[in-house]
């Protein structure tokens, strides 16, 4: 879906504006000027001077005037003294006036219905931050009903559509208030739109202050810029060496518990008694020990059962095998 701003590339408005600053109609052509620029008034033939006249007439018919040339000699009307010069082509009115909008008749039939349009900043064009300011855009009169203003931020690349005006007999211009001017630089222009063709692009010359380069005052001594740089780093290397003393007194707040600890045990070890390894146990008196030697062998083949028992003691084994104990 397109958004509900208009946008516009900005080479293309550039095309247009420089193009079809014009537009024509039955009636002559309507051209929209802004003011300061020029608007020529040619002769009947492109290739040569001729003797020709200009007659105007302001937009509501009641102030007119005149531009013209004889044998190679200027008349013109006090309005447009001495801003009139005599070009190969044509005759040229510079520079333009909010006020010389109007009708322009040559006595060769050529109509030519002029626009004029300004833009200005209130209460200036030196931009104050953090203030309130009033873009206005105004045009001379309105040809017909099929005309609007439009205010949009002009880009490198875009210019993007903030607010439009539709013009009609009674409303002649567009304005838009910017509150609280920002420290970015905006770039603003005033689009003219007839019949819904771009016909004039002004920007707005806004003058944005510089900003001041902070300064950090210690006593009667000013600290530079290259100082106040100094200043940051060498708090930024404080902090870390802060930092890493932080780390160490917590490594060491963990380490001494565990040292008095260790320490602890090994103050219970050496209370302990300790056992008498070299000492031989000692045998009792009241008894006698007395050592005998057991020798077990197998029957001798042949044997009777009478005679196992004058051997010794007769056992058996898991596998069934008889064994003799004999006591010597």
């Amino acid at each position: 879906m397109r958004p509900a701003n208009l946008i516009f590339i900005h080479y293309t408005l550039f095309y247009v504006v420089h193009t079809s600053s014009y537009v024509a109609t039955t009636a002559g052509k309507f051209m929209f000027r802004p003011i300061g620029e020029d608007l020529k008034l040619f002769y009947q033939t492109d290739t040569a001077q001729s003797d020709v006249t200009w007659k105007w007439t302001s937009p509501n018919s009641q102030m007119k005037g005149k531009i013209a040339i004889t044998k190679s000699i200027l008349h013109t009307s006090p309005k447009f003294q001495n801003r009139v010069s005599v070009l190969k082509d044509a005759l040229q009115l510079a520079p333009l006036d909010f006020s010389d909008a109007g009708t322009y008749t040559s006595d060769f039939g050529m109509i030519i219905n002029l626009v004029t349009v300004q833009v200005k900043a209130d209460p200036s064009t030196v931009v104050s931050y953090g203030s309130n300011l009033s873009l206005i855009c105004t045009v001379s009169h309105v040809p017909d009903s099929n005309m609007a203003l439009v205010w949009a931020k002009i880009n490198r690349t875009i210019t993007i559509q903030v607010k439009r005006q539709i013009l009609n007999y009674n409303t002649l211009e567009n304005i838009m208030i910017v509150d609280c001017v920002n420290e970015q630089p905006t770039n603003w222009a005033c689009l003219v739109f007839h019949k819904s063709q771009l016909v004039a692009k002004l920007p707005v010359p806004l003058e944005y202050p510089k900003l001041p380069v902070p300064e950090v005052t210690t006593g009667t001594f000013t600290t530079s810029t290259f100082q106040l740089d100094t200043m940051i780093n060498t708090e930024l290397s404080t902090r870390d060496t802060l930092d890493l003393d932080n780390s160490t007194i917590i490594t060491v707040c963990i380490l001494i518990p565990l040292i008095l600890v260790l320490l602890l045990l090994m103050c219970v070890m050496k209370t302990l008694p300790k056992p008498d390894l070299t000492e031989e146990p000692r045998a009792s008196n009241a008894e006698e020990v007395q050592y005998i030697t057991v020798v077990f062998k197998k029957p001798a083949t042949g044997i009777s059962r009478g005679m196992e028992a004058n051997q010794g003691a007769l056992c058996s084994t898991a596998n069934g095998e008889e064994i003799y104990a004999l006591i010597k």
